[in-house]
């Protein structure tokens, strides 16, 4: 939670373009550095897709990848959660249809 309350916000695409610039790289220089394309990890400015990308960015950053998306790792471990849930739920019904 931010300090008055509200939950935290992603960064924008132009923050963290900032934040590795400020590093002294380009997103494609970084991109390059992990032997991907050009355009590789500014895809994950953009999708929620790119999970190993959102790491890589944030290790370069020096922070956690939920301190840069907050939101979409929330959503990640609530949909993780979930499906753990609905897994522990069939096994507990095929244990009492076996009983």
């Amino acid at each position: 939670m931010a300090q008055n309350g509200s939950p935290l916000k992603d960064w924008s695409s132009d923050r963290v373009v900032a934040a590795v610039r400020q590093k002294g790289l380009s997103m494609q220089e970084l991109s390059k550095s992990f032997d991907l394309s050009e355009t590789a990890l500014t895809r994950a400015l953009h999708s929620a897709s790119y999970v190993a990308h959102e790491r890589r960015i944030a290790a370069f950053l020096g922070v956690q990848p939920d301190q840069i998306w907050p939101e979409r790792w929330a959503r990640r471990r609530e949909r993780a959660e979930l499906k753990a849930k609905a897994k522990q739920r069939v096994q507990e019904i095929r244990s009492e249809q076996a009983a």
